[in-house]
């Protein structure tokens, strides 16, 4: 294994919250739901990869284009959409946690990223939009 990191939310039973697809297969349905938690700070979205390209789209996007995935998995909130923050993150934010993120450069290049101590989203977001990511090539 080269890195690992969390791909998705999950309930008390371990079962994905929202979409994860493995092997072109839907194991868990798209999570429109509306409820509290991060999960459901919309907009939230999908990470999906297919044989050519991978790419990040909000949940809502995602049913509209209807691409066909092998592996997909739904988290939320979105970091960043459209080049700007999500719109519900706050600088003063006082909910500090370990984060993980994933994002598809305009290159096609994925990027994960795994902050080092506690962080708020905005912060967290922030090395999203700002190119602040520099890719290390995994060996």
């Amino acid at each position: 294994m080269l890195f690992a990191a969390n791909a998705g939310m999950f309930d008390p039973a371990l079962k994905p919250v929202g979409l994860y697809l493995e092997q072109g297969r839907e194991l868990t349905r798209l999570n429109t739901r509306s409820a509290h938690g991060c999960f459901h700070m919309k907009p939230n979205g999908v990470f999906y990869l297919s044989a050519d390209a991978a790419a990040v789209a909000e949940t809502r996007q995602f049913l509209q284009q209807r691409p066909r995935p092998e592996l997909a998995t739904q988290s939320g909130p979105m970091l960043v959409i459209n080049g700007r923050l999500h719109p519900r993150f706050n600088r003063r934010s006082t909910s500090l946690k370990a984060r993980d993120g994933v994002g598809v450069r305009a290159d096609g290049r994925v990027l994960f990223a795994i902050s080092e101590g506690e962080v708020s989203f905005e912060a967290f977001a922030r090395l999203f939009r700002d190119g602040s990511i520099a890719p290390t090539p995994v060996s």
